[in-house]
């Protein structure tokens, strides 16, 4: 599968799994996403690696909210909902993605990490 391919098949999976977020009560906003163009030089400073999921378009950092005041279901969601910082609560949403696509990746150390698996590099 070419990298091409991958990058689609990764955009028509993660609204899928953002829907099961909702579907599950949780809130969902994206963090780091494909990074690739705003990474000038090779030798620039960057947390992702160079032969990673960030800089090749196949990874997402999803961050999760919690609702404690009102369902989230209501339209508009939660008006101040807490942010969920630690892997743990992904861990459904990881075995979600993982079971969508044999390709999908979730290693739960970096829990809010979802990619596709490209060559060894998640």
């Amino acid at each position: 599968m070419t990298l091409g391919e991958k990058r689609r098949l990764f955009t028509r999976l993660l609204p899928r799994l953002i829907d099961e977020m909702h579907r599950r009560g949780f809130e969902a906003s994206l963090d780091e996403g494909f990074v690739g163009r705003s990474i000038d030089k090779p030798s620039e400073d960057t947390p992702h690696r160079r032969d990673g999921g960030h800089l090749k378009g196949i990874a997402q950092d999803i961050n999760l909210f919690r609702c404690t005041h009102q369902p989230a279901h209501v339209v508009g969601g939660c008006p101040n909902p807490d942010y969920l910082t630690q892997s743990e609560p992904h861990q459904p949403f990881g075995t979600f993605w993982t079971g969508l696509h044999p390709l999908c990746r979730w290693d739960g150390q970096d829990g809010n990490h979802y990619a596709l698996y490209d060559g060894g590099v998640a």
